[in-house]
């Protein structure tokens, strides 16, 4: 038994079962849409006060949730990572420099 994520078990599926949880088979679909419950979400960090003075720093932030490296045709999908249904307003809150959490 191993926990592992959806590309390992999609580029091996001739040798894994996966299990399913509370009857739902983990799949893309599933994923997105917080269907399956032990699925989570991936986080970065930034400093807010850093932007402006670490260069490149939100670019970079701008680029890993652009939609050609995110979005559901991203590399990021290639890698079994499953794209936000809410992406774009991820990416705006990035753009507006938001911090994201915070009531």
């Amino acid at each position: 038994m191993g926990v592992f994520g959806l590309a390992f078990y999609e580029n091996n599926t001739d040798k894994l079962k996966v299990a399913t949880m509370s009857g739902v088979e983990p799949t893309t679909e599933t994923i997105a849409a917080g269907d399956y419950p032990v699925s989570r979400p991936l986080y970065f960090y930034i400093k807010k006060a850093h932007i402006g003075v670490i260069p490149g720093l939100k670019e970079y932030a701008e680029f890993f949730v652009a939609d050609e490296i995110a979005g559901p045709d991203g590399p990021l999908a290639q890698y079994g990572l499953v794209s936000d249904p809410e992406l774009a307003a991820t990416q705006q809150m990035v753009a507006d420099e938001q911090v994201m959490g915070a009531n």
